[in-house]
């Protein structure tokens, strides 16, 4: 007989509550059990604001669970010999609904030594006959707390195994960083850190492709650099085409990030139909407070972009705007080592530079190549009677008139002091006198403050006469120093050329 005692159900009433029990809020569902067991547990649990919600036998245990979403399912063990379902018994699909906690209601004959002992598959608790309400309660608040914590135990595990994905993910991200850095930083093309980026955010965004895109001042956009797991995406590079509906369009156009998870739905049948893109993530890139065009990634199936993207291009976006503003700072340092600071005009460095590759050019397709040499007539006179500063006025005014009158493939340089040189690609030594004494007669044709009349004379050589730039250099300076022998402000030619 099972304990039905006053002195029992009081033992449960813990005041603020018995250790181990249950707190409020707490629901219970029984099923099938005995009424007078069921009593008990409701009267203790009452106490306590725990409320227990009775069903039949033969009721469909898994619609109740999902009806009343209980903590706890006492569950009455059938006779043997009951003819009743299963015990015990299934749930059925819950969905996210937690499955409650099953605790075995054991009384009359199935209390057996035999039965006690038995463990069922899916039962958390046994509660075997006789009981009282205080030992219901710590029974059924000690399950709710076995279950609490393995909740806990299993929140915590899948934070340690989020946060160890986010670290691994991080440790991914940060490789890649330091590759397209360095590549940045390393000084290669900007069409190759374009490719290492692309390749970069595609892998760690999951994406089928990925791709840089520029703004041309038309008003076009063309892909610069690319990385696909499709041959046709790959040789999209260098692509032009107008402003569309991508989100890397709109990221250029707005200047925003931009996401569209379905390219379909706002095709314009570029993307979707002609491209094959299901859905495409963006973020503009700037340089110097202007849009410089985009990075952009692209899913093959609609709504297959992962969260996070806007941060991980975000910073990618970031790297390009460092390359493009290395480049042009490179570029611009490079132009200020190949330029005279004072006339503007290429040095000497840079022109020999383009000597001796227009020198290799000629030879190839077999076409002639000459060098003008020029100096100032009296330079040191003008230094001497007027000064340095007025010098440097003359020498800025002659390169003004002779960069005048070059022609389009023409390259002029300051070679020397008062010496300026000027490179015809394509020009025979004909040509190159009358070129020469085309530029005399610009500096000779006006006066000079405070100076008046300056006059250059001129040297001139066809470079394919000669084996080398240093030849060629040297046969025109000496067809220079005949002109300065003959009476300045004239042209002479190298060789048995008359002079002019």
């Amino acid at each position: 007989m099972m304990h039905t005692d006053p002195t029992h159900i009081s033992a449960a009433r813990p005041g603020a509550g018995t250790a181990g029990a249950p707190d409020a809020g707490f629901t219970v569902l029984a099923q099938g059990v005995a009424p007078a067991v069921e009593g008990v547990i409701r009267h203790a649990l009452s106490q306590i604001a725990v409320s227990v919600t009775g069903i039949p036998a033969e009721a469909d245990v898994g619609t109740a669970v999902r009806d009343h979403a209980p903590d706890v399912l006492l569950v009455q063990v059938p006779e043997p010999g009951a003819g009743l379902p299963a015990f015990p018994p299934p749930l059925g699909d819950l969905g996210e609904a937690e499955p409650p906690a099953v605790i075995a209601v054991v009384t009359g004959l199935s209390a057996s030594r035999q039965v006690r002992d038995l463990a069922w598959e899916g039962i958390d608790e046994v509660l075997v006959a006789p009981f009282g309400g205080a030992e219901a309660c710590v029974r059924i608040g000690a399950v709710r707390e076995a279950r609490a914590t393995r909740r806990e135990l299993a929140a915590l595990r899948d934070g340690l195994a989020a946060q160890q994905r986010a670290m691994h993910d991080q440790t991914l991200e940060l490789g890649a960083l330091r590759r397209v850095t360095m590549a940045v930083a390393s000084g290669v093309v900007l069409g190759e850190v374009f490719s290492c980026l692309a390749g970069e955010v595609m892998t760690l965004s999951g994406c089928q492709a990925a791709h840089v895109a520029f703004r041309e001042d038309s008003g076009q956009v063309t892909l610069v650099g690319v990385a696909g797991t499709r041959p046709s995406i790959v040789n999209a590079l260098g692509m032009r085409a107008d402003i569309g509906v991508s989100a890397t369009s709109m990221a250029i156009q707005d200047g925003r990030p931009q996401r569209v998870d379905d390219q379909a739905a706002v095709d314009d049948g570029m993307c979707a139909g002609r491209l094959g893109w299901g859905a495409t993530a963006a973020v503009p890139v700037m340089v110097d407070g202007e849009v410089w065009g985009a990075i952009g990634v692209v899913a093959d199936q609609p709504g297959n972009l992962r969260g996070g993207l806007r941060r991980l291009l975000s910073r990618f976006a970031d790297l390009a705007s460092l390359a493009i503003g290395n480049a042009h700072t490179s570029a611009a340092t490079r132009q200020l080592t190949l330029r005279d600071h004072l006339t503007g005009l290429y040095n000497r460095r840079a022109f020999e530079d383009a000597l001796k590759a227009a020198l290799l050019a000629g030879d190839r397709r077999g076409g002639p190549v000459s060098l003008l040499v020029m100096d100032i007539d009296h330079f040191k006179s003008v230094n001497d009677t007027h000064g340095h500063p007025v010098g440097d006025a003359v020498l800025t005014g002659v390169a003004s008139r002779l960069k005048a009158c070059a022609r389009g493939d023409e390259l002029l340089a300051r070679v020397g002091g008062e010496e300026f040189a000027l490179l015809l690609p394509d020009a025979d030594l004909a040509s190159a006198v009358l070129a020469g004494e085309r530029l005399r007669q610009a500096v000779a044709a006006e006066d000079f403050t405070l100076v008046g009349r300056v006059t250059v004379s001129v040297g001139v050589a066809q470079a394919t006469d000669f084996g080398d730039p240093t030849a060629v250099f040297r046969a025109a300076d000496e067809a220079l120093y005949r002109s300065k022998r003959e009476g300045r402000n004239r042209v002479s030619a190298a060789g048995d050329s008359p002079s002019a």
